[in-house]
């Protein structure tokens, strides 16, 4: 009986280690985003937002809610911490994916490239634009230094148009 507790336990505080280093991790790579975009948005006038992250921050608030309401929800059950524990780590995932998803779902455009989670990316660098066909449509954008960028359709869209107009500008300077 000792044995199972402690695996529980071991368990427990595996999952409740998990869910804080997400949170905690997610909560950097904002910081990092909100801090990049500031700085762009204040050296550059001429650029457009892209966000597409509405959808995506309702589900996860509704995630969390439901985590949150069902984590002091009262039970009869024998293991109602582990319910607790378990339904207040969904509500914490929620809250760490909904953070990624304002940095994954978020880019501006202007006249020579974008900015896109971490980084300012030039529209010259570009060497391959990857459609993805099937139930999730995006676009894969590799760049000369060996990334690859992965963004969702409708940024994908705006992409076009910039990456386009970028074209025809290089193409009539010459």
């Amino acid at each position: 009986m000792d044995t199972i507790f402690t695996m529980e336990t071991f368990i427990s505080v595996v999952m409740i280690g998990y869910g804080i280093w997400m949170l905690f991790r997610s909560a950097q790579q904002l910081r990092t985003n909100i801090k990049l975009r500031k700085e762009y948005k204040n050296s550059h006038k001429d650029y457009e937002e892209v966000n597409v992250y509405t959808g995506f921050l309702i589900f996860f608030a509704i995630m969390m809610a439901a985590g949150i309401f069902l984590a002091f929800f009262p039970y009869v059950e024998d293991n109602v911490y582990y319910y607790r524990l378990a339904y207040s780590l969904i509500a914490l995932i929620a809250v760490s994916m909904g953070m990624d998803t304002l940095v994954k779902r978020r880019v501006i455009f202007d006249d020579n490239g974008f900015l896109y989670e971490k980084a300012y990316y030039r529209y010259r660098s570009i060497m391959n634009v990857t459609r993805n066909k099937g139930l999730m449509k995006n676009m894969e954008i590799s760049s000369t230094e060996e990334k690859r960028i992965t963004i969702s359709h409708k940024m994908g869209e705006a992409f076009d148009v910039h990456y386009d107009n970028w074209k025809n500008r290089k193409k009539h300077k010459k």
